[in-house]
């Protein structure tokens, strides 16, 4: 490799400075308001007594079978709440998924058809039109994988509404990634999911890992955010107002250690009422982990038992082969990409 090449690519990656004077949130979406980025909208997260119940959910799919016009994948969700920094609850729900192209009045449908459906997700709600202009990117059609991982987000929001059950008024569920919707028929889970803990009294929100969000010059809002932020725990308020029926929520960005090197874009829907200070106190004092300070150590524990393992994988694969026998061949037809991975 050429070290004059490197060096050069090293010096446009550093001369790429965060430092954005009059800028704002980039949401290509014109439905949103956005808040020019100033010092002033940073607050400091102060001690509560609050002490309520956090209930983390997350999930995890992986492919077990995949051909052109099949695709069988393993879909787990995990949930586990914490209440003054001890676990009280936690349990995982695992289903299969089988999506099919299947033709129905001369159009090609995926179909999918859950087995163990203890979640009870309508099969009706996983029917999609290979060119969904929901999910699909560029001009080709959805590959049939794309389904499973809309399935285990419906798994995600559905375990999260039946949470609600056991939880108390002013409770709060923290899902992983956002409180939007964006495919075909999730909005409807969503929908469900907070007019539930409306008439309960539960708090919902979402806290993302990563977040591609940018500013309108072109940098990442996280690391501007850094680059002027006071050097404690904090959340930046606002950020955009949104006002489209299918993303209903208060966007912040959040520091929950000060020691931490991490900023996660932190979403509430925005019809329930909450205390904002509270909530980000409750999640500060889980984000102890040394292994991951600054992050909730209920959501690294959710991650952890719905990820499924490439043993797992493996040894499901091989149940499979075993039971299909002659028939595994052609409806797990290798591409060129995965044998020439195995050379």
């Amino acid at each position: 490799m050429n070290p004059e090449i490197i060096n050069k690519i090293v010096e446009s990656l550093t001369n790429d400075s965060p430092n954005d004077a009059e800028a704002y949130p980039y949401f290509s979406d014109k439905s949103y308001k956005t808040f020019r980025i100033e010092k002033k909208n940073f607050n400091d997260i102060k001690k509560s007594s609050a002490n309520n119940s956090l209930c983390f959910i997350d999930g995890g799919n992986t492919e077990l079978l995949q051909s052109a016009n099949n695709s069988l994948q393993l879909i787990r969700v995990h949930y586990t709440t914490y209440k003054g920094n001890k676990r009280i609850k936690s349990k995982k729900f695992e289903l299969f998924a089988l999506i099919t192209a299947e033709e129905r009045d001369g159009k090609v449908l995926y179909k999918t058809r859950l087995f163990d459906n203890i979640l009870n997700i309508n099969e009706a709600d996983l029917i999609f039109d290979p060119f969904d202009p929901t999910i699909k990117t560029g001009i080709h059609q959805i590959k049939i994988s794309r389904i499973g991982g809309i399935a285990r987000r419906f798994c995600e929001l559905k375990l999260a509404e039946t949470m609600i059950d056991g939880l108390e008024k002013d409770d709060v569920i923290i899902l992983d990634g956002f409180l939007q919707s964006s495919a075909t028929n999730e909005k409807k889970y969503l929908d469900a999911l907070y007019k539930k803990s409306l008439d309960k009294g539960i708090i919902v929100s979402a806290l993302s890992k990563t977040s591609t969000l940018l500013t309108t010059k072109g940098h990442s809002i996280s690391n501007i955010l850094d680059s002027i932020s006071p050097n404690n725990s904090w959340y930046y308020y606002p950020v955009a107002e949104a006002n489209n029926p299918s993303h209903q929520a208060d966007i912040f960005f959040i520091k929950l250690n000060e020691k931490s090197r991490y900023t996660f874009r932190f979403e509430l829907y925005k019809k329930q009422k909450y205390d904002i200070n509270a909530v980000l106190n409750m999640l500060a004092r889980n984000s102890k982990d040394p292994v991951f300070l600054g992050y909730p150590y209920g959501l690294i524990e959710a991650d952890r038992f719905a990820r499924v393992s490439n043993q797992e994988k493996e040894y499901l694969k091989m149940i499979l082969h075993t039971k299909l026998k002659d028939k595994w061949s052609s409806l797990n037809s290798l591409n060129a990409h995965d044998i020439l991975d195995n050379i």
